[in-house]
């Protein structure tokens, strides 16, 4: 008898390693722990800040896509003005360019519309058990910022009522996606070394001796909502499987654990989203504009006149003029196939700061190699073959 006991046991222990290796991830990942609000007396509110090119597109579509299902079936309320996309956003605007308009160049700064949203807000508490707000420009506030925003809020939201949720990615995939959402519209785009020098540049050690932008949100944030902040890596998302969506809904807001979570997840990724998202072009798509540039302009030098002048403005998706070379075009990507790369990665370079991280906020992190290498085109292996697809993009030129 005590053999047989003994035989079940072990087979329970075999079947639930199996299911470990199988599904990992989920496991671990419904298996977070709680953060209860305790001293929280009023509805709860779950700031999602980004950051910037960690999935927060995604999630707004999807928020946006489902509120009305998430308030029948969940009782979350998803604030969206009709007609308004994105009033987070240019909220935390309002607020950054009230305390410092330099911050934010071409927002003029506009207190009725400021007094608008902090009233639109308020009104969404009244009315919520559960209110999800996401702005990546949240991820740009300091101390004084939040300190300021939470004063406007004030008594409708309670601070003790409030937790925050921010995503982590690879810094040098992270920082590469975001030197591409910046110019993948620019008919006059930064090159990467050029984005590469002012980054490293830019960066100042915080008082553990780390340097980062993501240390540095992660500095604010703790000290403005101690305790009260879940973090995650969107690297670790991805190998999961498990979208930001489920994670923001499912652990950061219901706390679902175990088969409840797995239901939740279910749940939320059974609802498709029809927006696309913020997807980025190829590296090489960027680099095809600034060699497009660079031969138009030693064209002019040579005397062959074109028939429009380069364009050195923004264009948006929707622009249709034949003149606007710029990253995002499908034509440019096509030629940014077929020209030669170099691939590489910058190894361990961050991996203390990614390291400092993690112990602090006790985040999943992933477990196989998420770093791809960066391809960009490698000049030296240019041919004329390379340079007459380039020219066919100059059209009358």
């Amino acid at each position: 008898m005590k053999r047989a006991a003994c035989l079940a046991a072990v087979a329970m222990v075999i079947s639930l390693c199996l299911l470990y290796v199988a599904r990992p991830n989920a496991l671990l990942l419904s298996a977070l722990p709680k953060k209860p609000l305790d001293r929280c007396s009023g509805p709860k509110l779950i700031l999602h800040v980004g950051p910037y090119k960690t999935g927060t597109t995604a999630l707004q579509s999807y928020l946006r896509a489902h509120g009305d299902w998430l308030q029948d079936a969940m009782g979350i309320t998803v604030p969206f003005p009709t007609g308004v996309r994105k009033w987070a956003l240019e909220l935390s605007d309002l607020v950054r360019a009230k305390l410092d308009p330099s911050r934010v160049p071409g927002t003029k700064f506009n207190e009725t519309k400021l007094q608008k949203w902090i009233m639109f807000f308020k009104n969404t508490m009244k009315g919520s058990s559960e209110v999800i707000v996401s702005s990546e420009k949240f991820a740009l506030f300091n101390e004084t910022d939040w300190g300021y925003l939470l004063s406007l809020l004030h008594p409708g939201v309670d601070k003790a009522c409030i937790s925050v949720v921010v995503a982590h990615r690879d810094p040098e995939a992270w920082m590469t996606s975001r030197w591409l959402q910046q110019n993948k519209h620019k008919t006059n785009p930064q090159s990467w070394a050029s984005k590469l020098t002012e980054i490293l540049s830019s960066r100042v050690p915080n008082s553990f001796g780390f340097a980062g932008e993501q240390l540095y949100i992660l500095d604010v944030l703790n000290a403005v909502f101690p305790g009260a902040l879940d973090a995650v890596s969107y690297d670790y998302l991805r190998e999961a499987n498990c979208s930001l969506a489920a994670f923001v809904i499912c652990n950061s807001t219901l706390r679902r654990k175990g088969p409840a979570w797995r239901e939740c997840k279910k749940a939320i990724e059974a609802r498709s989203v029809k927006e696309e998202t913020n997807t980025s072009p190829p590296p090489a798509a960027v680099e095809v504009t600034i060699l497009a540039r660079s031969l138009y302009e030693a064209k002019q030098a040579q005397g062959q006149r074109c028939n429009w002048t380069w364009p050195r403005n923004l264009f948006t998706k929707n622009n249709t003029s034949r003149e606007a070379v710029t990253a995002h075009m499908f034509e440019v990507m096509e030629v940014a196939e077929h020209m030669p790369v170099t691939c590489a990665a910058m190894g361990d370079i961050f991996k203390a700061e990614v390291d400092e991280w993690f112990a602090r906020t006790g985040a999943l992190r992933p477990t196989s190699s998420y770093r791809k290498p960066i391809c960009h085109i490698d000049e030296r292996q240019l041919e004329v073959r390379h340079w007459r697809r380039i020219d066919k993009l100059l059209h009358g030129c």
